[in-house]
């Protein structure tokens, strides 16, 4: 996990979860920050910071994530073109029947036709830079190699026939002009693909170790569509709906300029990495909403849950960032030093949970969890203080700022 824990505190809302107690956030010079317990007496505020700071600790505690288990097969991308394998020229028409055929630099091809079912296994290899234009059809259990370095350009719409296999080397890359549909198929990417859309049915499944520049919509609208990042993905929208899953992983990095819908109860977003989103809707319910690294969103973000028996987590360590939000029917569980922040406005609906409205805190003693929320509550620390109750309930004090004396330092919240 990348550490995204140097933050600058700017003046808003702290809520610190997990203990019934008052506590207060230090900013540092440096932008570091400190969480430590304070007292209340005559309207005064009297805590003692120590050297010890709210930094990333060896290990992360939270909760469990939804992590994909499988690893691309050993042998995938090969470096060279196997030696028996036959040379093409512009058309390609052949029985599915297995066998090795490569295109070299330069060709071109106008046509591609593998009929038939194909039980064996037909290979198809791509050398140098080749544009493909004319007429594409290809039975399954297909593979189709685009060698380290190499270039091939799709100049033509195409929807993939069912149970295709593309692996893409290091430093290869692949174009498609017009748009193109991918159908149970299984992508391998350790190159650059550039698309308009990406349009996937059926159990369509991509490793992505590569880069992935989507112009468009990043469609995850059906059964079984998975993404694997561990690369870069670059994308106007993403939605995810049915049972369509997105894992993110540590080294992954996932940027989406417009929205992310996810509306389904069955798909799963699960971010162990960076992923910034323009804005973010989520609709449904799930115990898969989940950020274990850094997760920014630059406008709104809006939590409306079906029935609000699963929430959004943010794991141990981990970070959400939005400009607004919008939580009804919805909660965030936060767990060991994680952090929640909301820029600007809060917005809670009228089923919001009675619970510090909706955000429940599994974080354990002096690894304490903090949501920062900018909207103004409570105009003066006299009024925040008096909100505090007396046998120790946990209650929300929220935006006030002031400089203290005793502490010698900005206070920009305060929890009970």
């Amino acid at each position: 996990m990348k550490n995204y824990f140097k933050i600058v505190i700017a003046i808003g809302i702290i809520y610190v979860l997990g203990i019934a107690a008052v506590y207060i956030l230090k900013e540092s010079k440096d932008g570091y920050y400190t969480v430590v317990p304070a007292t209340v007496s005559e309207k005064k505020i009297t805590a003692e910071f120590s050297i010890a700071s709210f930094t990333k600790a060896a290990t992360r505690a939270g909760g469990a994530l939804t992590t994909w288990t499988e690893t691309v097969p050993e042998g995938t991308f090969p470096t060279v073109v196997p030696s028996d394998a036959i040379e093409v020229g512009k058309e390609l028409n052949i029985p599915g029947e297995g066998g090795n055929y490569v295109f070299r630099n330069g060709v071109n091809p106008t046509k591609m036709n593998i009929w038939n079912g194909d039980t064996n296994g037909t290979s198809i290899y791509f050398e140098g830079t080749n544009t493909i234009t004319g007429s594409w059809y290809t039975g399954g259990n297909t593979t189709f190699y685009i060698m380290p370095g190499a270039e091939v350009i799709f100049d033509l719409e195409i929807s993939f026939a069912k149970n295709l296999t593309f692996v893409i080397g290091e430093g290869a890359k692949v174009t498609f002009r017009q748009n193109v549909q991918f159908n149970d198929d299984t992508t391998y990417n350790k190159g650059t693909i550039t698309l308009p859309v990406w349009n996937t049915s059926g159990n369509t499944l991509t490793y992505n170790m590569g880069t992935m520049n989507v112009t468009n919509d990043i469609a995850m609208r059906n059964a079984g569509c998975i993404i694997v990042n561990s690369g870069v993905i670059t994308g106007n929208s993403l939605t995810l709906e049915g049972t369509s899953r997105l894992y993110n992983e540590d080294t992954g990095t996932i940027t989406i300029t417009g929205n992310t819908t996810v509306n389904s109860n069955s798909a799963v977003w699960s971010n162990m990495g960076y992923y910034s989103t323009g804005s973010m809707q989520i609709t449904a319910t799930s115990e898969n909403w989940k950020s274990g690294c850094k997760t920014l969103v630059l406008g709104d973000l809006t939590l409306n849950f079906a029935d609000g028996s699963k929430n959004l987590v943010i794991d141990g360590e981990s970070y959400i960032e939005c400009k607004n939000l919008y939580m009804d029917n919805a909660g965030i569980d936060l767990y060991d030093k994680s952090l929640f922040q909301v820029r600007e406005t809060a917005t809670f609906g009228t089923n919001r949970y009675t619970r510090n409205n909706g955000f429940i805190s599994y974080a354990t003693a002096g690894n304490e969890a903090v949501v920062k929320i900018g909207t103004a509550k409570y105009e003066s620390l006299e009024e925040a203080i008096a909100a505090v109750p007396a046998d120790g309930t946990e209650k929300v004090i929220t935006n006030w700022t002031t400089n203290l004396d005793e502490l010698n330092t900005k206070v920009v919240g305060v929890y009970t």
